[in-house]
């Protein structure tokens, strides 16, 4: 057995909509459930791990759907880090979905306030986060690479360099959105965003004059994506790590590259 802290973030918790077995939307005054989405992280000796679980609550066990939010985040406290606990598995790459248990809505809880918890786990558990997390460093040093890759041809390359480097830019653009296409964040950048930012990439490898308003445009474009661009924090998927690395992260763009922003 060991131990880990499991944190849950009421701050985040976010109502969904319920689907039905085509995947169509149902409407809320037509669904049977409440459904809400709950963003956790635990922490063990080797690092931390975000994932997200989908809770579905019955109406009929609510007094008033008003009730809803708080049966949530009492479930949340006194049922989710027994039931966590008990389990000797866990997919951290995908939004689990869970029933709610309880007929009863315990006291009144801040929703502003994470809760904090000391769960212990099996053996198996243990070698399921710890594994996890060894593929989310590796994913998360593919996605650095290309993101530090790229953010040195926006700011440090010409109009011929543009052009002469969109192989390579390409590449990295793939690496970036193959990450993205797995994620779980609310409003992180999507691989649209990915897409449009190689759009500019194409867009200023077709142009030579540098002072030319749209060239201007289009790399200031690039430049904020390239800037702004972060590793996910949660899964809807398991991504793929391009190939097994170690060494340190890439982190963070030189302090030059962020003058010639602002």
């Amino acid at each position: 057995m060991a131990k880990v802290k499991l944190f849950v973030s009421p701050g985040y918790l976010r109502e969904i909509d319920e689907q039905d077995s085509q995947g169509q939307i149902i409407y809320p005054e037509n669904a049977k459930n409440i459904l809400f989405c709950i963003s956790n992280k635990l922490v063990v000796d080797s690092g931390s791990l975000c994932f997200q679980i989908s809770l579905k609550i019955p109406k009929d066990k609510l007094s008033t759907t008003m009730d809803a939010k708080q049966a949530c985040l009492s479930w949340c406290k006194t049922y989710f880090p027994n039931d966590f606990s008990k389990r000797d598995y866990w997919n951290f790459f995908s939004i689990q979905s869970l029933v709610f248990t309880s007929t009863t809505v315990q006291e009144e809880i801040n929703e502003y306030n994470q809760m904090e918890f000391e769960v212990s786990i099996s053996d198996k558990m243990n070698e399921t986060i710890n594994n996890a997390i060894e593929h989310i460093n590796s994913v998360q040093l593919d996605f650095e690479n290309a993101k530090n890759k790229l953010t040195d041809l926006a700011f440090n390359n010409s109009a011929f360099g543009f052009n002469q480097s969109l192989g390579e830019a390409k590449e990295q653009f793939r690496v970036i959105e193959k990450v993205l296409r797995c994620s779980a964040d609310l409003g992180g950048y999507t691989p649209s965003n990915v897409r449009s930012a190689l759009n500019c990439y194409e867009e200023l490898a077709k142009r030579k004059v540098e002072n030319n308003s749209n060239y201007q445009i289009y790399l200031r474009d690039l430049q904020k994506f390239v800037f702004g661009i972060s590793f996910p924090s949660c899964w809807g998927q398991k991504p793929n790590a391009q190939q097994a690395r170690t060494g340190l992260l890439l982190l963070g763009v030189h302090k030059a590259h962020l003058d010639k922003m602002l």
